[in-house]
């Protein structure tokens, strides 16, 4: 069972928000040395994520252009990144039970 399935509101069940940014130039690596690990700017995506994710999950798509300067393989692809609504049911999961 997913994010988009477990809704207690059936009118929002198998529902999911899509936000789509094109055309980022994101460098592979940081200003602190380390790789980049979000696509998403918390300042403007987070806050449209934030303020429209209340009851649906949320996918936000970003094309990297992938530019070698930029230090990537010089290939467009795309980064999802999948953004938890506020009121999603809490869960606990375990793949393994011990007695």
């Amino acid at each position: 069972m997913g994010l988009s399935t477990t809704n207690t509101n059936e009118s929002h069940r198998k529902k999911v928000l899509l936000l789509v940014r094109k055309d980022r130039n994101l460098s592979r690596i940081k200003e602190d040395g380390g790789f980049s690990d979000a696509p998403d700017t918390p300042k403007t995506e987070g806050i449209i994520a934030k303020n429209n994710a209340i009851d649906v999950p949320m996918l936000m798509l970003f094309r990297q252009n992938g530019a070698v300067d930029k230090g990537w393989r010089g290939t467009p692809f795309w980064w999802p990144v999948l953004y938890v609504p506020k009121n999603v049911k809490t869960v606990i999961f375990a793949s393994e039970i011990k007695n």
